[in-house]
């Protein structure tokens, strides 16, 4: 532990535990992105968050649009060309 740059025993205490949790958590982020490097996992991180950011916002406009049919209309749809289709 470095207590040069704390003002107090606690407060070094406390940097020391962030410090632990940040090494930690970054061992973990490149465990699960499965990076080589610290710097390739936060990049990965970074990409798959925006990626699923943009899904969330997406969903959010899912069933919205007034001119796409429903599911209901759209299996009514092929059961009829289905029926029209088959041979007698």
């Amino acid at each position: 532990m470095c207590f040069t740059r704390a003002k107090t025993e606690r407060e070094a205490v406390v940097t020391a535990i962030a410090d632990f949790n940040r090494r930690q958590g970054m061992a973990e982020l490149v465990d699960h992105t499965r990076a080589k490097t610290e710097r390739e996992a936060v990049v990965t991180a970074i990409a798959d968050f925006n990626r699923r950011q943009g899904m969330a916002e997406l969903a959010e406009h899912a069933g919205t649009c007034p001119a796409m049919m429903t599911v209901d209309e759209l299996r009514a749809q092929r059961w009829e060309r289905a029926v029209a289709g088959a041979p007698d």
